[in-house]
């Protein structure tokens, strides 16, 4: 929504971002200050020409990330695998967006959306998962109409497919080279990163928001012959990879392909992360109607639902 021009829908991104922005404000001591003031006037001097504190930041970060001297070439670079973060990301928006225009046509909130009603097919969406996915959370499928990639290898295509070879809304691997070995322990760097970048950079256990101290996670065991593969691999931080193996959290799959994630106590953690939801939107934000209208009580009722 922040991402939306005034007077427009949720989805009608404006193109050039002109309709968003972030400001970052910090607390810096004088030294820290004096520190940026010296490197954007040493900036400056390099480019030939007055840049700006962010400007300077961006220098910084990334020529940290290059692990190197800020060359445009080692810049070029960073900014490159940047911007396919964010193609994912958007990826992973699609289908919320679509869910929204289609939820705005029935409501007859677009120009002839009555008639669009009638005659459009209905948007293919994973169940649950486009208004998951819009409050920021990864989960773990997409529609069965999401193409797959061939260039990366599926060994057991009739198995149901635990986690998507590629990201929703039919994004594909940036790394068109990429290749898995099954029968490999470990995966690759470049592997890593890309099944990362699918999962959202964030951890797939329902309500769990880390974004850093991510692992690989082998849904079946490699102990048990589970293979290093897409299908077989999932992102979670280090406290649920830990908790997995030691028991308090388990990962299993539904006959639809979805994963559960039950706690020791054999209690849906996507059900868990709705109770606490609906529970801060009731103390919050509250309800238009009576106390049946409630968050709480649509989830109690089972027709309202974010995570599960």
């Amino acid at each position: 929504i922040r991402r939306t021009p005034f007077g427009s829908l949720p989805g009608e991104v404006d193109p050039e971002n002109r309709s968003c922005g972030t400001e970052l404000r910090c607390s810096l001591s004088p030294q820290v200050f004096t520190l940026l003031e010296h490197a954007r006037r040493t900036f400056s001097q390099e480019k030939g020409e007055a840049v700006t504190n962010a400007e300077v930041l961006e220098w910084a970060l990334t020529s940290y990330m290059a692990h190197q001297s800020s060359d445009p070439e080692s810049l070029a670079k960073v900014r490159e695998d940047l911007d396919n973060d964010h193609q994912a990301e958007l990826a992973r928006q699609m289908p919320l967006v679509s869910q929204a225009r289609e939820v705005a046509q029935q409501l007859g909130l677009l120009p002839g959306s009555e008639a669009k009603a009638e005659t459009d097919p209905p948007v293919e969406t994973s169940e649950g998962d486009p208004l998951a996915q819009g409050f920021g959370l990864p989960v773990g499928h997409a529609s069965e109409s999401t193409s797959r990639e061939t260039s990366i290898n599926d060994p057991a295509p009739e198995r149901p497919a635990r986690v998507n070879q590629d990201c929703p809304g039919g994004y594909a691997w940036r790394n068109g080279r990429l290749r898995f070995n099954p029968e490999s322990r470990h995966t690759t760097k470049g592997q890593k990163k890309e099944i990362l970048r699918r999962d959202g950079w964030c951890c797939q256990t329902p309500g769990c928001p880390h974004q850093v101290w991510l692992q690989l996670h082998h849904l079946q065991p490699y102990s048990e012959g589970g293979k290093t593969e897409p299908t077989n691999l999932l992102c979670l931080c280090s406290n649920c990879h830990a908790n997995v193996h030691d028991g308090q959290l388990r990962i299993a799959e539904e006959s639809n392909g979805r994963l559960v994630f039950r706690d020791s106590r054999d209690r849906r953690l996507d059900q868990q992360a709705d109770l606490e939801l609906a529970g801060w939107l009731d103390f919050w934000v509250g309800w238009t109607g009576k106390r049946e209208d409630s968050h709480g009580a649509r989830l109690r009722d089972e027709n309202w639902k974010v995570f599960a």
